[in-house]
């Protein structure tokens, strides 16, 4: 059997009572993820802004396997403009993560189920319609398997303390 259907189902029918399951996903709705390569691509995408004088540059990449980590997403809602969204990234490797969030984002340390957990929030984000993006992540080794868990939310009418709530029902 696939890891994502064993991680699919793992997930609840419904998250804070009122956000009922919708469908799933491979990868994640938002943002990006930066393996090994990108700290050489940022120093060519610093070089390219000296170079050309403007202050953003940008580069679409493609990954071309699908990296170390494989990445399964529920998406929960509760109406067309409330959604919750519960990521599971699975891998058999030792794994870091590190992040880059803009000065103006909200960041706080957390404690989910016993485990560290970190909490973001970003209302300038360019990979959310409503601008709005946050998250609490956290992680779990189970065997041999580290699994990376997210509670993402693009509405900005959701809290902090949902996320942590829905993060503590699963």
């Amino acid at each position: 059997m696939e890891a994502h259907t064993l991680i699919a189902d793992s997930f609840p029918s419904n998250v804070l009572g009122d956000f009922s399951f919708e469908g799933w996903m491979n990868g994640t709705p938002f943002g990006s993820f930066f393996f090994d390569s990108f700290t050489e691509m940022m120093d060519e995408l610093k070089q390219e802004s000296e170079d050309t004088g403007k202050k953003v540059v940008w580069r679409k990449e493609t990954l071309t396997s699908e990296g170390p980590i494989n990445i399964f997403t529920s998406i929960y809602r509760y109406s067309k403009h409330e959604s919750v969204y519960v990521a599971v990234e699975a891998t058999s490797e030792k794994i870091r993560i590190e992040g880059i969030i803009p000065s103006s984002s909200v960041y706080e340390k957390l404690d989910v189920k016993g485990n560290q957990a970190h909490y973001t929030r970003d209302d300038s984000s360019l990979f959310s319609a409503s601008l709005t993006y946050q998250e609490v992540m956290w992680m779990e080794v189970h065997g041999n398997k580290t699994f990376v868990y997210k509670i993402m939310s693009d509405s900005p009418d959701i809290t902090k303390e949902q996320l942590v709530q829905a993060a503590r029902e699963l």
